[in-house]
C-alpha cells in the first residue's frame, strides 16, 4: 500500500499538482511540501525492507 501512495505522489509532483488537501498536515508544516512527504515515505519503505530482510536473515539462521 505505501508502495501505491509512493507512486501516487510522484505522479502528482510530476504533472505539477498541488497536494494542500491537509492529508500531509497543516499548511507551512515542515512535511506539507510534496517533495518532504516522498522523502518521508521512501525511508518508510526502506526501514520496512530492512527490517523484513532483518527478520527473514534471523528466520534462516542455523543455531
Amino acid at each position: 500500500m505505501l508502495c501505491g501512495f509512493i507512486l501516487a505522489i510522484v505522479q502528482g509532483l510530476a504533472r505539477g499538482l498541488e497536494m494542500n488537501c491537509g492529508c500531509f498536515g497543516e499548511t507551512g508544516s515542515v512535511l506539507s511540501s510534496g517533495w518532504m512527504v516522498l522523502g518521508r515515505d521512501v525511508l518508510l519503505l526502506m526501514s520496512a525492507c530492512v527490517l523484513l530482510g532483518a527478520l527473514q536473515w534471523k528466520g534462516n539462521r542455523v543455531n
